[in-house]
Formats: structure tokens, C-alpha cells, sequence
């Protein structure tokens, strides 16, 4: 919300604040008073607090340009709905990747035992720095492609779409690229010890990750609908790659085995990816060359 209220650099003190403060918090709770696991979430929570509190404060001050008083905090079931129905695309996009990992490791566990849990967690590192810098340039256009949608400005929203695009995607192929070039080097950065682990690591670096640029792709797209107020596109997107998968999970194990658990997330990126770029390419179609609005050419005749 700071960011939408014309504040990107505030937002990210406060959410480096947060992250240095639950450091601090850990080992003061966990090193130094010895609380162990309770320690770390009591650090969790009184971070995060903080951090809530901070741009609470910030609204409620003059510095905010969209300033909230407290007689403006009310309810309502409208904007609630659309409140509701406008994130609905986040919550599948967040479920999605604990759903992966969960499944992944369950079927992995059952295929391959523990050393393969212990690749793909090595993977899934790996993977998981590239998805979160996608959601991040995801969620950095947002704001701008809302704004410029409401503005009618066309030729900024694509600017915004193509800036976005291509450095999730860029960076994703150039990702997967070094992944392939040196996945030995990536798996000696987790493990020095087990060369069987080492082996399967690479492995999984080869089979698990050969599409993973496309996860940018469709994280962006999702964003980009979602940003243009077309929430069922969007969640349709965040969702459409959870049920490709159930059915190449349910398919490719007993077919492949390990290999089948390992290739279904790049096989699904491919099969989702052909949909989502041709609705996009739909869309971007519609944007550049509107309708013209017939109220508006009766008026001018």
C-alpha cells in the first residue's frame, strides 16, 4: 500500500528494517536468552509487528499522500468482494509454491528416498532466488501498470510490460544457462562432502530446471492481468500451473520414476506457457488497437 501511495524507497526500509530487526531479535531470543524454537517465532512476530505498526504510523501521518483518518475505517461487503476477488490471483501464486514443494517432496521421498529430498532441496534454493526476484519485478510493475491503465496511457503500459518482461526473462535464460554450464559448481556451493548427493544434485539441476525462465513468464503475466483488473484471467493463470501438474504427477512417477517427478514442473512451464502467451498476446492486440466507444463517435458526429 506505501508503494502504491507513491513511496517504493520508504517500503523498502521498512521491509529491510523488519528483516535486520528479526535477525537481531533471533539471536538475542535464541543465542543469548536460549528460547530455541519459540525463541525464533516470538522474533518472528514482534518483527513483523513492527513493521505493521511503521505503515500503519505512516498512514495515519501527514506525510502520507493518501492520508487515513480513523473515522475513514469502516466496513463494507462491496469492497470487500472486490477486494477479495482483485488478490485472489496472490493467494493461488503463494499456495502454488508450497504446493510444489510439498508434493515434489512426498513423491520424491517415495521414488528416491532421502537423497533425493536432499537434491531437490539444494534445487529448490536455487530455484526458489529466481522465482522470488520474478514476484518481486512482478509486484514492482503493478503499481505502475494500474496507474497507467486508469490514465489510458497505452503506450506506458506496454513499455512497463516490456521492461517487465524482459528482464524476468533475460535473466531467466541466462540463469538456466549457468545452471547448465556449471551445475557442479552449484551443487560443491551446498555440499562438499557427498559426492553421491553432488551427483544427484546435478541431476536434478538439469531435469527440474530447464524451463525455469518460464516462471517468470507466466509470474509476470499473472501480474500484469491482475493489475488491469481482469482477476479471473489472473487467477486463472496462478492456478492453471497446479492443475497441469496433478495430472502429469499422477502420470509421469510411475512412468519415469525419478526422473518423471523431476521433469513434471518443466514439462507443466511449457504446456501452461503456450496458453497464457497467446491470451497475452490477445490482449495486447485489444490494447493497441481499441474499440472505438460508440457513444463517443455519436457525440462527435
Amino acid at each position: 500500500m506505501i508503494r502504491n501511495d507513491e513511496r517504493p524507497h520508504l517500503t523498502t526500509i521498512i521491509m529491510a528494517t523488519g528483516a535486520v530487526l528479526n535477525i537481531v531479535l533471533d539471536w538475542l531470543f535464541i543465542v543469548v536468552m536460549g528460547l530455541e524454537a519459540a525463541g525464533a517465532a516470538i522474533a518472528t512476530v514482534m518483527a513483523q509487528a513492527a513493521v505493521g505498526l511503521w505503515g500503519i504510523a505512516y498512514f495515519l501521518s501527514r506525510k502520507a499522500n493518501t492520508r487515513i483518518a480513523l473515522t475513514d475505517i469502516c466496513f463494507s461487503w462491496a469492497y470487500t468482494v472486490r477486494t477479495l476477488s482483485a488478490g485472489l490471483p496472490s493467494l493461488f501464486m503463494f499456495f502454488y509454491y508450497g504446493f510444489v514443494l510439498a508434493i515434489h517432496n512426498r513423491l520424491l521421498m517415495d521414488y528416491g528416498g532421502v537423497l533425493a529430498v536432499g537434491a531437490f532441496t539444494i534445487v529448490g534454493y536455487v530455484q526458489g532466488v529466481y522465482y522470488m526476484f520474478s514476484e518481486g519485478v512482478a509486484t514492482g510493475i503493478q503499481p505502475l501498470v494500474s496507474y497507467n491503465h486508469g490514465a489510458g496511457s497505452r503506450q506506458r503500459l506496454l513499455t512497463t510490460l516490456r521492461i517487465g518482461l524482459g528482464t524476468v526473462l533475460s535473466i531467466g535464460i541466462g540463469s538456466v544457462l549457468l545452471i547448465n554450464l556449471f551445475p557442479e559448481a552449484i551443487a560443491f556451493i551446498f555440499n562438499k562432502d557427498d559426492i553421491t548427493l553432488q551427483q544427484m544434485t546435478v541431476t536434478a539441476l538439469h531435469l527440474h530446471l530447464f524451463s525455469m525462465f518460464l516462471d517468470g513468464f507466466i509470474v509476470l503475466t499473472a501480474a500484469w492481468f491482475q493489475s488491469m483488473a481482469k482477476s479471473r484471467v489472473a487467477s486463472w493463470i496462478t492456478a492453471g500451473n497446479m492443475l497441469v501438474q496433478i495430472p502429469l504427477l499422477i502420470a509421469l512417477p510411475p512412468l519415469f520414476g525419478i526422473t518423471g517427478v523431476l521433469i513434471t514442473l518443466p514439462v507443466s512451464n511449457v504446456i501452461l506457457a503456450i496458453p497464457v502467451a497467446w491470451i497475452l498476446w490477445m490482449d495486447l492486440r485489444a490494447l493497441k488497437n481499441p474499440q472505438p466507444n460508440p457513444i463517443s463517435v455519436q457525440t462527435a458526429t
